[in-house]
């Protein structure tokens, strides 16, 4: 799945998706997950709260914000 422009794969969507406290995010990737969507677009706002997420890196996720922020969407993101 694309998430955001990164390739991840679906199993990390659902994780993400039961560690985000946001409801609307935590549906979106839900439903992407359920759907087996090849691709979910993100919001910047959508982008800082999962970066912001990662900063921790929750288990199962590790390294994810890394490799999320070698995609010039991201780093869009990061830098608002």
């Amino acid at each position: 799945m694309l998430l955001g422009g990164v390739e991840v794969e679906h199993t990390t969507v659902l994780r993400l998706s039961s560690v985000v406290k946001q409801p609307p995010l935590s549906r979106k990737l839900s439903v992407a997950w359920t759907l087996r969507s090849p691709v979910l677009n993100l919001t910047v706002a959508e982008r800082q709260t999962i970066l912001a997420l990662l900063d921790d890196e929750p288990d199962g996720l590790e390294g994810l914000r890394d490799r999320l922020l070698l995609s010039p969407a991201w780093q869009l993101g990061e830098r608002l």
